[in-house]
């Protein structure tokens, strides 16, 4: 399994690329309170502090979850348990050990730190009606028009 990143001190030293600058500096450790890690930097703090409680399972959970921050953020909890090679409730019980009621809280803090914006669901429900800014119905015969708008999304 690779090493978790940033590196719990439970993986090897030769295993942990992380440079000490990029470990959780003394106000994420310092902002580790009751209740839910609301950071992905306070959850890395989190995981850090209660490292020598947490069970081997939990560990594993941990270090995949950190490795694949990415995925944890998109993928159900059925894909990240198989990949994880994990069940979906060992992922449940690790949420539940850092607080959060469940997956879904987890989740919400990996995907808290994806890059652009984040439409609300309602938003993005609205917005599977409406056709793409610069594109008009009659364009959509044109797919080297559609394809235009599509770059220019991508771009913008």
């Amino acid at each position: 399994m690779p090493p978790i990143r940033p590196c719990l001190p439970l993986a090897l030293p030769s295993e942990c690329p992380v440079q000490p600058d990029q470990q959780p500096d003394a106000a994420t450790l310092a902002a580790v309170t009751v209740g839910p890690p609301r950071t992905y930097e306070a959850l890395v703090a989190t995981l850090i502090a209660r490292q020598d409680r947490l069970s081997r399972r939990n560990i594993e959970v941990a270090r995949f979850f950190l490795n694949h921050p990415e995925e944890v953020a998109i993928s159900t909890i059925s894909r990240l348990a198989e990949a994880a090679q994990v069940t979906p409730a060992a992922i449940t019980r690790f949420a539940q050990e850092l607080e959060f009621a469940g997956f879904p809280d987890l989740q919400r803090v990996f995907r808290e730190r994806l890059p652009g914006p984040r439409p609300s669901h309602a938003e993005q429900i609205a917005d599977l009606g409406r056709a793409p800014e610069g594109i008009e119905d009659r364009d959509l015969d044109d797919p080297a028009r559609v394809f235009g708008v599509f770059v220019r999304a991508a771009m913008t």
